[in-house]
């Protein structure tokens, strides 16, 4: 996720584990050097990473019910784990570009979400006024008019199966 308050792109990794590897995990997710947080009836841990020149300097991470997260943003993270709770607060299941693409695909293994809208609207502050401010009008009406993309992949016994779809906008102006 990334927005106008954030524009830093959040990576956020969730699986489905089974009742035994839920078993086997949970003793190994305590870091003596990770922070304790809490979020609702969760637990969850950040580290802070040791390299100061990488794009990522804290992860979170935990066990939740069956579900294991990382993610690059504790406060994502706390997002997911209020949506696992019951939580009411708005959600990409409700969102129009999921419901226009992933919403409409079958169920996988793996799961690819991009709004390609909301990136042109939290990086398009931060790009104008440099004097190319044509060319990033440009690329917001492009992006705007791709509008979100999402694919699944799926692990078959025998093959793997790969499925994507794009929702375009054409009232975002972009006509090429």
């Amino acid at each position: 996720s990334a927005s106008s308050f954030n524009p830093f792109p959040v990576i956020t990794l969730a699986t489905v584990v089974s009742p035994s590897a839920a078993d086997a995990l949970a003793p190994l997710l305590p870091d003596d050097d990770a922070d304790v947080l809490q979020e609702g009836d969760y637990t969850f841990y950040t580290l802070f990473l040791e390299d100061p020149d990488a794009p990522v300097q804290r992860i979170a991470y935990g066990l939740a019910d069956d579900v294991l997260f990382l993610s690059s943003n504790p406060d994502t993270l706390r997002a997911s784990l209020r949506q696992l709770g019951g939580s009411d607060e708005a959600s990409l299941l409700e969102s129009d570009g999921y419901n226009a693409t992933l919403g409409t695909l079958a169920g996988g293994n793996f799961y690819g979400y991009v709004n390609y809208a909301g990136v042109a609207q939290a990086i398009e502050p931060f790009a104008t006024g440099f004097g190319f401010d044509a060319l990033v009008e440009r690329v917001s009406s492009m992006l705007g008019t791709l509008n979100a993309s999402a694919g699944v992949v799926r692990l078959l016994s025998d093959t793997v199966v790969s499925e994507s779809v794009t929702s375009l906008n054409e009232a975002a102006g972009d006509d090429s």
